[in-house]
């Protein structure tokens, strides 16, 4: 379901699809107001505490050094359990999560992002290999901020995370 324009029209209401990822529409004025950059160039817009949540250490790895070049503050966990526990000590102002992980997957950490009054608001993009349509939809509906299938663009990414991080 993914677009292969800019950005098009999401059968899901309330998002976009920005490449090969999906972003909440509210974010599109963002997205579209990105001035150009060249291509493999990470820009961000303000610095902030962003949570990685996957199984990998190599994804771990890439989006620490693509998020700390861009100047943001970055914690990692290498499960659902580990980064349900940071989400409540530290408060991230995003959350990068993959779904597919042992234990507590990815949907059951977002449940509980969106249940807890003091993190509802925190914002979420789910990176992972399932890319199946059900999995999308599921993330969207229960609350992701943006949905992201691996192997993914660092420039999409960064273009949502711009768009989710406001100044």
């Amino acid at each position: 379901m993914t677009g292969s324009c800019s950005l098009s029209a999401c059968p899901l209401n309330g998002y976009v699809s920005e490449t090969s990822g999906w972003l909440r529409s509210s974010a599109i004025q963002q997205v579209t107001e990105t001035p150009s950059q060249k291509e493999g160039e990470v820009r961000f817009s303000t610095m902030s505490l962003v949570l990685i949540i996957d199984d990998s250490p190599q994804i771990r790895r890439l989006l620490r050094v693509m998020l700390e070049s861009g100047g943001h503050l970055v914690r990692e966990a290498e499960d659902g359990l580990v980064g349900w526990h940071m989400m409540q000590d530290e408060r991230p102002c995003l959350v990068i999560l993959d779904l597919m992980m042992l234990g507590l997957s990815g949907l059951d950490v977002l449940g509980a992002l969106r249940a807890d009054v003091a993190l509802a608001t925190v914002s979420v993009i789910v990176l992972t290999a399932d890319g199946q349509a059900e999995s999308k939809q599921q993330a969207l509906a229960n609350g992701a901020s943006g949905f992201l299938e691996k192997p993914f663009s660092p420039a999409v990414l960064t273009r949502m995370i711009d768009a989710l991080i406001r100044p």
